[in-house]
């Protein structure tokens, strides 16, 4: 089974990664109104590098075979380039969002982390 996903992801990993990356510009644009509240306490720094986390690893499964260092710059440069336009958009859409330079760090922070682990973990996971 473990096969049938890792194939199913290397085969669709260009749709993840773009549907990863409308997810996240969809969550960070909305009205906070909309977003249904939980009893469990979470901090907003700390769900903006999960999400960078995860967009960061699903672009790298895009780029896998060419994953050279000039590569791996670009796409860090173009996804931090990507959140601070997106907090930006947020103090300019009016939907009830302020733009904040510790969002950008978080989302930096995620970057980091996922070009880390993703070399040790799952570029393991995927050449097997």
């Amino acid at each position: 089974m473990l096969k049938h996903i890792k194939n199913w992801w290397k085969d669709n990993a260009l749709i993840v990664a773009i549907g990863i990356s409308l997810s996240i510009i969809a969550l960070s644009l909305i009205s906070t109104n909309v977003i249904p509240s939980t009893s469990i306490k979470v901090s907003d720094k700390f769900l903006h590098a999960f999400a960078y986390f995860i967009l960061i690893w699903s672009w790298m499964v895009v780029f896998r075979e060419k994953n050279t260092l000039k590569r791996k710059l670009i796409l860090i440069i173009t996804l931090t380039v990507f959140g601070i336009i997106l907090e930006i958009l947020q103090g300019q859409m009016g939907a009830q969002r302020t733009p904040d330079w510790k969002d950008v760090l978080a989302n930096m922070l995620g970057l980091g982390l996922g070009m880390i682990t993703f070399k040790y973990l799952l570029g393991a996971f995927l050449k097997q």
